[in-house]
Formats: structure tokens, sequence, C-alpha cells
């Protein structure tokens, strides 16, 4: 049942190659640097790079640099930011002044237990938020935001197109409490985005940073 034309393959093998643990923020209407300075990434620290080489070169510095890669890729009308391993985007003090005067929507994916999380942020608030722990409680959630109700309304309606079968191949759930909502094909379906592995393979802005 998910919607015509998403395809999870810019996240698979075939495009980023991300596995558990990551954060992916779209910011409308805002140029690709624009949203790595907002987000705390001074422009000497920027270069343009593939993903692949941007990651290579993160981590053959090691773990005890606590880097993690960060690109900003120009898809449509959005930018999206991408952090493996990362959490920046999901952190108040970043994404609330990058939401400033346009509209961004955040997913993190926790590389422990794989909870997601998304929020929607407008002009430096929060207006709806959503936990993979209880996914349909858009107007009882327990964060500090504004929950707009027009936001929850247009989310409510991308839940289950983007429900997955809990293993791969499996058969399609027809309810939510029967599998797993894809968190970041709500995200692109809530801005109209379609994004193939070919938007995300060549050279983008990026830059390491350090988690702590």
């Amino acid at each position: 049942m998910n919607n015509a034309g998403y395809s999870r393959d810019w996240v698979k093998e075939s495009g980023l190659d991300l596995g558990l643990g990551h954060c992916i923020t779209i910011v409308r209407h805002m140029a690709p640097r624009a949203a790595l300075h907002r987000l705390g990434i001074a422009d000497g620290d920027i270069s343009m790079a593939t993903w692949a080489e941007l990651t290579d070169r993160v981590y053959a510095r090691g773990i005890q640099t606590e880097e993690v890669a960060m690109a900003a890729f120009g898809i449509g009308e959005c930018t999206v930011v991408i952090e493996d391993l990362g959490y920046r985007g999901s952190r108040s003090e970043w994404h609330l002044p990058l939401s400033v005067g346009t509209e961004v929507v955040n997913v993190h994916d926790h590389p422990v237990n794989g909870r997601q999380v998304l929020r929607v942020l407008r002009d430096g608030a929060c207006v709806a938020f959503l936990d993979s722990d209880a996914p349909e409680g858009l107007d009882d959630c327990d964060c500090d935001c504004d929950c707009d109700g027009d936001v929850c309304e247009a989310l409510s309606r991308l839940l289950l197109p983007a429900l997955q079968p809990m293993e791969d191949g499996g058969e399609q759930p027809a309810d939510l409490d029967d599998g797993w909502i894809d968190f970041l094909q709500v995200a692109c379906d809530y801005f109209g985005l379609r994004p193939t592995p070919g938007d995300v393979s060549g050279p983008a802005l990026g830059a390491p940073y350090r988690m702590w």
C-alpha cells in the first residue's frame, strides 16, 4: 500500500547505504550551504564530495575523533541533510533555529533500538511529533510542542501508505499494529519528494562534525 513512486532505494545500498542510527532533516526552500551553516557547520569545514568519499574520510580518521559525516543534498525545492550515526538535526537547539522562516521535517532513527521519531518544525516552533512507539498519538504527544491540527491531520493520512511488513518480503499489513511505519517515507510524502539513488550519488556539500 505504499504511495506510488516512493522507494527506499535512495537510503539503501544502491544509494546512501544507511544502516540503523541516522538523522535526516528535510528543509523547505533553503540552499544546502545555508542549511549546514544553521546546523553549526563553519564554512571553512565544508567541502564538496560524494557521500562515500565523505564517510570514508571521516572514518579513516578513527573513532577517537568522535566525528560523523554530514552532507546536504538539494532535491527539488528542498535541502535534505544526512547525518550518518548523528543526531544533531533532532535537537531543539539546532532544528528550531533551522526552521526560522521555513518548514523542516526531521526523522531520527536510533542506532540501538531502531526507534524512530519525527518532528515537523515551522518558523522556530515544533508543530507536530510522531513516535514509532505510539504512531497514532499525534494529538497526545508528550514533547514540548504546540501541535498544529492541520499538520497532524496531514501526517495521519500518510501513516498507512508508509506501513511496511515486519520482515522484508512479508505480506503487506493492513493495520498499523501489524507492521512498522517508515517515518522517512512519511517525511518525503509530506513534502512531495521522491528521492532516487541518482539524487544522492553525486558530489554534495558536506563536512565532518563532532558528536559531543
